[in-house]
């Protein structure tokens, strides 16, 4: 009779050492859990303000080649004068 107490208290003692196995790796689980939805959440805050950031690039960039620009003006200048002057060296 105490054998069998004493095999039913390992069997105990085994289970409870198994609850306590489990029980630390579901409290690992959600610690990973936990920095996981951390990092979407950063990813997400992260990718709206990078589609904000795209978007105002793009009205920029839209306002730039709508308005006249000296520089592209000074360029297309500087090609007439060249292609004038080379026009003139080989005419004469």
């Amino acid at each position: 009779m105490l054998k069998h107490y004493e095999d039913t208290l390992d069997q105990v003692r085994t289970a409870e050492r198994s609850m306590l196995e489990i029980s630390e790796l579901q409290t690992t689980l959600v610690q990973n859990l936990d920095i996981q939805s951390a990092n979407i959440s950063q990813l997400v805050a992260d990718s709206l303000s990078t589609t904000e950031n795209v978007g105002g690039g793009n009205k920029e960039l839209k306002r730039a080649t709508e308005r006249k620009s000296t520089a592209r003006m000074v360029f297309w200048a500087s090609c007439g004068l060249c292609g004038f002057l080379i026009t003139w060296d080989l005419i004469f």
